[in-house]
């Protein structure tokens, strides 16, 4: 077990490593429509200054689009607050679109694995089961609202 003394020495040089990072950081950074972006979010031009890089916030079109690589694969993203990201996964909402069985199969999650950075899944839809041959009108079904599409 490491003695008190060595964790409070780890501890301040990684704080020290941090401030020293963040000495070359601007305190925020504009990405077009999302705004301006700050800690954890970063972009490829300041890749020391955040924990989860942007990119497309240097396109000179504002309302271009701006994603996140996670697990070697592309998110767009939707909308970023405080400590917050928004994405759509493009490859689920084509399975989803499509009433493929392969639905069932995909996994779609965001994960970040830091000590600083947590990540979940804040919408979810359980899925019980996949006949290929049903006729059931999944859209009839769940009739709701413009939002409520499947």
């Amino acid at each position: 077990m490491p003695s008190h003394q060595s964790l409070f020495l780890f501890s301040f040089f990684v704080i020290i490593q941090l401030l020293l990072a963040s000495a070359n950081c601007p305190p925020s950074i504009n990405c077009g429509h999302l705004g301006q972006i700050e800690f954890p979010f970063t972009t490829p031009q300041h890749p020391n200054c955040g924990m989860l890089t942007i990119h497309g916030c240097d396109d000179p079109e504002p309302e271009s689009t701006k994603s996140i690589q996670n697990n070697n694969r592309w998110f767009n993203i939707l909308e970023i607050k405080p400590f917050t990201i928004t994405i759509r996964d493009d490859r689920l909402r084509d399975l989803l679109q499509q009433k493929s069985c392969q639905v069932l199969t995909y996994n779609s999650m965001f994960t970040v694995n830091t000590p600083l950075v947590s990540s979940h899944l804040q919408n979810y839809v359980t899925v019980f089961g996949c006949n290929i041959n049903s006729t059931i009108d999944l859209q009839q079904m769940f009739k709701g609202g413009a939002s409520n599409k499947i």
